[in-house]
């Protein structure tokens, strides 16, 4: 049974490992296989909870980074294409202009705003 997800690009424009220590929030399920990124602020987060990993090379800096209990969610990176404002519009300030989730198929066009 999940009870969250998450996403991560592995790899950079470049086909590099995308190294460094992220902070992750959780989507609550079902997990979406096929998500584009700009969808991801219509997901709904489960609260208060986030995955912490690191990610890299053994002979990365930060793979022989010591792991204390002391260790905080602070000192990890939230990923772009998990902050809200990342690739968004400034929010609409009319009832009316609301931001619709994309459509499920691809191929449709957004409706024109009046």
């Amino acid at each position: 049974m999940s009870y969250g997800w998450t996403i991560l690009n592995l790899y950079d424009v470049y086909y590099e490992l995308n190294r460094g220590i992220f902070k992750l929030p959780i989507y609550m399920s079902p997990t979406k296989t096929d998500i584009d990124v700009r969808d991801i602020p219509w997901l709904k987060r489960i609260p208060e909870v986030v995955l912490c990993m690191r990610l890299g090379n053994p002979d990365d800096e930060n793979s022989r980074f010591d792991l204390h209990f002391h260790t905080s969610p602070d000192e990890y990176v939230v990923p772009k294409i998990h902050q809200l404002n990342y690739m968004d519009p400034k929010p609409p300030e009319k009832e009316e202009e609301k931001i619709e989730p994309p459509s499920k198929n691809k191929f449709e066009q957004p409706p024109v705003p009046k």
